[in-house]
């Protein structure tokens, strides 16, 4: 799929508006210089779509806020030549002007010309030491290293000059021989980058915000001055946002940002971009991103998510992972925003958020996603894999609208020679789900374990394969593992044309699993589909010895099955097809 980047202003959205045939309201308070995502293939692809198939309204995507997070990507800033990082007097003891190197340190085989911000120059509150600083970025070549005089709990340090915060060079909290692993927070209001460089090297937990406080449970750590803060010894519980401001945690250039194994990392800001950036835990640490949008919410650091109101976007082989290692579980990702967009063009890479078990015992962690308005899958991913005896994660999604276009998806896979099972998959959508060109939803299986069950519900369901197989899925092949079951409840119209397919089957000794779709009106349409793909509703025993699965579907409408699309239980081996039970209120087959 090709793509047109045009560079526009945020204030200047008529080529939007030209290009999506909708009026956008403009930004009042316009934030940063924005790249225009134009993404024909899909979009051509929708409106195509709803005009020949003349679809119900509820399989109409509403254009103004997926127009505006197609519109929304992060521009990496150039490289900052020099540091800056300034106290602002607020707090502690020491110099007021911009802090310069003195010495070095090293990291691996790299070293940088070192920055000390000690103990002394912020304050401390028990196991807490607070820091204040008017800016603070770190240029490339150059490591800011916080040192601490005796045992920490956490180390927390607020920006208060109303200016971003970019990182390119070494973030380090060095404990010393103190014998603590502290936690190290960043605030910074007006935002924070980490760019082309960055690395960072903390002991523990790392929590990057672009917050007004920082809550503890006798009061606030504010980032801004002129408001009293507390300066509590008591362990931190949440972010905290006053709907006064709107700015952007991004990770760029290939940074690698990720805390000390095991333990977490989270990232809440107004918006985030993960540009060809990644965060990354192992062996336990748990990832927490919210997009929070410019609203009044209390973020907890542990627990659920709130809905959330900003723009995730990861694009080109960004990545958020949580990796096993040993016999060490994998940590859980939860992200939360109101539009999320996984991008991904080219041969980059894995693109989205993922959680994995590679090596050793250990069990790949579970994903949940949120997103309170639409979640645009467009070459990438979200999914969990095992190739170990561990288990693979359960994947849950739940958002407004999801498109799926592309080789992009939503999945738990045991893959290999493992013995571990896929996770569960569960998507629900209060809208409509759009499947196409060759995007799935699937729990598979090519090794012993099991694949996992398969559930979706939405307000409208459209599977268009656009000459690739596409669909829900749950899958074994190769392998004695069995297949999942796929179960579907779906308000509105399902409509699979073209390769667009609702199934569970098997090519190994494993057997399929039951289909059962429920459905206001179901609609099945084979025309144009490629040879060899079938269009339709089933369960296959394609090869090996397994069996193929039963089928339950009811439409409270009409059902139709048009132009060779299929509703069937098949085998094409010595393994036994499964029963086929149908209900509808009408039936239309055609061929």
């Amino acid at each position: 799929m090709n793509s047109n980047y045009i560079g526009i202003a945020n204030a200047d959205l008529s080529r939007t508006e030209a290009l999506f045939g909708e009026h956008i309201e403009s930004d009042p308070q316009p934030r940063w210089e924005l790249l225009l995502l134009f993404l024909p293939g899909a979009v051509r692809h929708h409106r195509e779509l709803v005009a020949r198939e003349s679809l119900p309204i509820s399989c109409k995507l509403p254009w103004q806020p997926v127009a505006a997070l197609l519109t929304v990507a992060w521009c990496a800033l150039p490289a900052q030549a020099a540091s800056s990082i300034v106290r602002d007097g607020s707090i502690g003891a020491g110099p007021t002007a911009v802090l310069t190197p003195s010495g070095t340190v090293s990291r691996g085989s790299a070293s940088y010309q070192q920055i000390t911000i000690p103990e002394n120059y912020g304050q401390r509150a028990g196991g807490n030491v607070f820091h204040s600083f008017s800016k603070f970025s770190v240029g490339s070549g150059d490591g800011a290293v916080f040192t601490i005089n005796g045992p920490a709990s956490n180390v927390i340090s607020r920006v208060t000059g109303g200016q971003l915060s970019t990182i390119n060079g070494l973030l380090k909290l060095d404990p010393g021989s103190t014998g603590s692993a502290p936690n190290f927070f960043f605030i910074n209001p007006a935002g924070v980058t980490f760019g082309a460089g960055a690395v960072v090297d903390v002991p523990a937990a790392l929590h990057v915000s672009t917050a007004n406080y920082l809550k503890f449970p006798d009061g606030n750590f504010q980032a801004d001055p002129g408001t009293a803060s507390t300066f509590s010894s008591a362990a931190p519980e949440a972010f905290g946002f006053l709907g006064t401001t709107r700015a952007t945690v991004t990770v760029n250039g290939g940074a690698l940002i990720s805390p000390s194994s095991p333990f977490p990392i989270s990232v809440v800001g107004g918006d985030i971009g993960i540009d060809q950036g990644h965060l990354v835990t192992i062996g336990g640490g748990d990832i927490r991103v919210v997009a929070m949008g410019q609203h009044t919410q209390e973020v907890p650091l542990f627990g659920s998510l709130p809905a959330a109101y900003g723009i995730l976007a990861i694009l080109n082989g960004g990545v958020l992972a949580a990796d096993s290692v040993d016999g060490l579980n994998g940590g859980n990702v939860t992200v939360s925003g109101g539009n999320i967009m996984i991008y991904s063009q080219g041969n980059v890479g894995f693109t989205g958020v993922k959680s994995s078990a590679s090596s050793g015992t250990g069990n790949a962690g579970n994903i949940d996603i949120y997103a309170a308005e639409n979640l645009l899958l467009i070459g990438g991913s979200i999914g969990s894999r095992t190739s170990t005896s561990g288990q693979a994660g359960v994947v849950k999604v739940d958002a407004g609208n999801i498109v799926i276009d592309g080789l992009a998806g939503i999945f738990s896979r045991a893959e290999g020679s493992s013995a571990g099972k896929a996770g569960g998959v569960g998507v629900v959508a209060s809208g409509t789900i759009q499947i196409g060109n060759g995007g799935l939803i699937d729990s598979s299986t090519t090794s012993s374990g099991d694949a996992g069950p398969v559930k979706v519900s939405a307000g409208s369901l459209l599977i268009d394969g656009q000459g690739l197989r596409a669909g829900i899925t749950s899958e074994a092949s190769g392998s004695t593992g069995q297949a999942g079951s796929v179960e579907m409840v779906i308000t509105g119209n399902i409509r699979a044309v073209n390769g667009g397919q609702i199934s569970s089957s098997t090519w190994s000794a494993g057997n399929a699993g039951m289909v059962g779709v429920r459905a206001g009106s179901i609609t099945i349409d084979g025309k144009d589909a490629p040879i060899g793909i079938s269009t339709g509703i089933f369960s296959n025993a394609n090869q090996g010895s397994g069996n193929a699965g039963s089928l339950q579907v009811t439409a409270t409408g009409d059902l139709s099955v048009l132009n060779g699309g299929v509703i069937s239980s098949s085998t094409y081996t010595p393994g036994n097809a499964g029963s086929v039970t149908v209900n509808a209120g009408g039936v239309n087959i055609d061929k």
